[in-house]
């Protein structure tokens, strides 16, 4: 595969232009736990299971755009999901008199999720971080 080829494909990775199937050819190796993919796997030796068509290769761009729909998706589906939430916890509420946290949008949601250490907070950076202005010196001569 010649460096072009590698910056426009996605590795190992194939679609079926007929009916949208797509591969992901993958190799794990079993005493180490490893996943990757076999150099020199450009090629897909398989058809298509649902139509035996010969499939493509994808490329960074189709991958983006896949993902960047899938997280679209993923956002709308999370919004839903907080609205029933609040909902059956106003139900659970006027049932038994209890006080269930209601979230009135997916951030809320997921600060409390960071909170309760259902969601890990994000790793700090390992470079360090600029001094604040205040603390920085000024290589210019001051007035007297």
């Amino acid at each position: 595969m010649d460096a072009m080829e590698e910056l426009l494909y996605t590795p190992a990775s194939f679609v079926c232009d007929k009916c949208g199937f797509r591969l992901e050819i993958r190799t794990m190796l079993a005493t180490t736990g490893e996943v990757g993919i076999k150099r020199g796997g450009e090629d897909c030796n398989e058809p298509c299971p649902n139509d035996s068509t010969l499939m493509r290769r994808v490329t960074w761009k189709e991958m983006a755009l896949d993902s960047s729909d899938s997280a679209h998706e993923l956002m709308l589906a999370l919004i839903e999901s907080v609205k029933l939430q609040s909902h059956y916890a106003m139900l659970l509420n006027m049932h038994d008199g209890g006080e269930r946290k209601q979230f009135s949008c997916p951030a809320e949601w997921i600060e409390r999720l960071k909170v309760c250490g259902q969601i890990p907070n994000p790793v700090p950076s390992c470079t360090p971080s600029a001094p604040p202005r205040s603390a920085r010196k000024s290589n210019s001569a001051t007035p007297a």
